[in-house]
């Protein structure tokens, strides 16, 4: 991800306004298809459907706005975000510096900084060095930092020198922004009592409806140990057992582990039917041996997308406009639960190998760089279109 600081002279009335960015604009594009550049520039609503308590400070607000997943190249060009404030690069200190030099530290080389620093000439290695700048270069911005430990305060600076610093934290505030929302995405708790949102079966709360039911809830509210169905016609014409995003991974489960035919499909509500030519093309997947074990694998790993691909398939073949519009919201909700799970692994382990207790080289967790520094000085989307 990337960011472009806008400055404005014209507006500008004293020599603080002229040297500080009047926005952030976020201007990153993924190239690699037509779709992809697609979504890049798209200005969409990614909190669609989503209950106002579904992410406090986000969808409760008056606008209820998401607009930028930059984990998943949609809406990542174009949109404009607030600035950073001028006093916290002038505080050493501040949470925003604080998480500059650690982005600094993290992916800028020290014997890099060219063409605005002249790099150190050794023999044998390049500059920046890749496994720095392997996750963006930033080197000039270490490079900065050396200036400012020198004793050079932020307002004697050159210009140059504070777009760089402009520049990396406005790509900060917007990546902040986005762990922000997936952080406090409130959608599901596995103890209903714990999240009065979820509601109950007789009174089912907002989130309920995107959600859907656990297996335990199906058989037996009152027992948190049953968790196996009994896939027959009274369950299958159950409406909890297909509602919600819990309820179509489960019809797909049970397509794939051939507890469902074509014709007990027709048991399931009209509702939440999967169309027929989707079930058919479930029945040719799973006899493909190699894909089916690798999606299917009740021991292994199962992919979470390969369930947001075949939604997407299982959408694309319904007639029902309102149909559509509900699954629409399904997938949506879907990718931020996959996002938002990938990220808290990720901020735990870091670069530790599949599931961070490999041994060999990694970032340790006590002392991850990124564990901290974001939502401290999370940026604030201003902008409500291009």
């Amino acid at each position: 991800m990337q960011a472009t600081a806008v400055y404005h002279n014209a507006t500008d009335t004293n020599a603080d306004a002229r040297d500080f960015p009047d926005a952030c604009l976020v201007t990153t594009v993924h190239p690699g298809t037509p779709t992809t550049l697609d979504r890049s520039a798209t200005f969409e609503n990614l909190a669609f459907g989503l209950p106002a308590n579904a992410i406090p400070g986000y969808t409760d607000q008056p606008n209820p706005l998401i607009i930028s997943d930059f984990f998943r190249g949609r809406g990542t060009n174009g949109w404009e975000f607030e600035t950073p404030k001028l006093d916290d690069f002038r505080n050493p200190n501040s949470a925003l510096m604080k998480a500059l030099r650690n982005l600094a530290y993290f992916a800028g080389d020290p014997n890099g900084g060219a063409p605005s620093f002249r790099p150190r000439d050794q023999a044998r290695q390049v500059n920046p060095y890749p496994s720095y700048a392997m996750w963006g270069d930033f080197s000039m911005l270490r490079q900065v930092f050396r200036i400012l430990d020198g004793g050079t305060s932020y307002d004697r600076l050159s210009p140059a020198d504070k777009t760089t610093l402009h520049t990396a934290a406005c790509t900060l505030g917007m990546l902040a922004y986005n762990l922000d929302y997936l952080e406090k995405l409130n959608v599901y708790n596995v103890k209903p009592a714990l999240d009065p949102t979820r509601g109950t079966q007789t009174s089912p709360g907002p989130l309920r409806e995107l959600a859907g039911f656990t297996d335990a809830e199906i058989i037996d509210p009152a027992d948190p140990t049953a968790t196996e169905l009994t896939v027959n016609n009274a369950l299958l014409a159950d409406p909890r057992y297909s509602a919600g995003l819990r309820g179509r991974i489960r019809v797909i489960d049970h397509i794939a582990d051939g507890l469902i035919t074509a014709a007990e499909v027709n048991q399931i509500p009209t509702a939440t039917r999967p169309p027929a030519a989707f079930v058919n093309s479930m029945r040719d997947f799973k006899a493909n041996a190699v894909m089916s074990t690798a999606v299917w694998d009740k021991r292994g790993s199962n992919n979470p997308e390969t369930y947001v691909r075949l939604l997407e398939r299982w959408r694309d073949n319904l007639a029902d406009p309102a149909q559509k519009a509900e699954m629409n919201q399904i997938i949506s909700l879907a990718e931020l639960i996959i996002t938002k799970e990938q990220v808290a692994r990720d901020r735990i382990w870091g670069f530790q190998g599949t599931y961070g207790t490999q041994s060999g080289p990694g970032i340790n967790p006590t002392r991850n760089a990124w564990a901290s520094f974001g939502l401290a000085m999370s940026s604030t989307a201003i902008c409500c279109g291009p």
